[in-house]
């Protein structure tokens, strides 16, 4: 039997749409049980209550129903993608600063990305190097030209192929 007409035991849902993804970064925002970044006991308890309220809050007007794993799934791929995104958005960036010529301007980070970014932190941009040499600050030093000796003078003998240097 082949691969293709063995029926899978996942269910597949509708795509979400735009509307329903805006709603869904909507009741995150509010949302600041999940987005808590502690991890203990009674803070994994809240975040699980959280999550079992919100297709409640989601589905109150929606079109389709979204479980709590598909929600979780959507918010968690939302931030992969943003992570992905700002990771690509600055390689492009860079590039972008070694081309020449005009050219459309990179395209700005929607809402979303701004708030994914926001609420991710550290995640996505890093943490700053503290003995880093390029975290060092750079102090201005004088440098002083080395004192070049102008009355040298050169006699070219070109018959010879040799040359003579005169000092004084």
């Amino acid at each position: 039997m082949s691969g293709n007409s063995q029926q899978s035991n996942k269910d597949r849902s509708s795509n979400f749409c735009k509307e329903e993804s805006n709603k869904l970064v909507l009741l995150m925002k509010d949302s600041h049980v999940i987005n808590n970044k502690k991890t203990d006991h009674a803070s994994n308890t809240q975040k699980e209550a959280a999550w079992r309220l919100l297709p409640d809050k989601f589905n109150s007007d929606a079109t389709r129903y979204r479980s709590t794993k598909q929600l979780q799934q959507k918010y968690n791929n939302m931030k992969k993608n943003c992570k992905k995104g700002t990771c690509l958005e600055k390689a492009a960036e860079k590039y972008g600063r070694r081309l020449t010529g005009g050219g459309p301007a990179p395209p700005q980070p929607s809402e979303t990305t701004d708030w994914l970014n926001s609420i991710m932190g550290e995640s996505i941009s890093g943490l700053q190097a503290v003995y880093d040499s390029d975290a060092l600050e750079c102090t201005a030093v004088d440098v002083v030209p080395d004192t070049v000796d102008t009355t040298a003078k050169v006699n070219l003998d070109l018959s010879n192929n040799t040359f003579d240097e005169e000092c004084k």
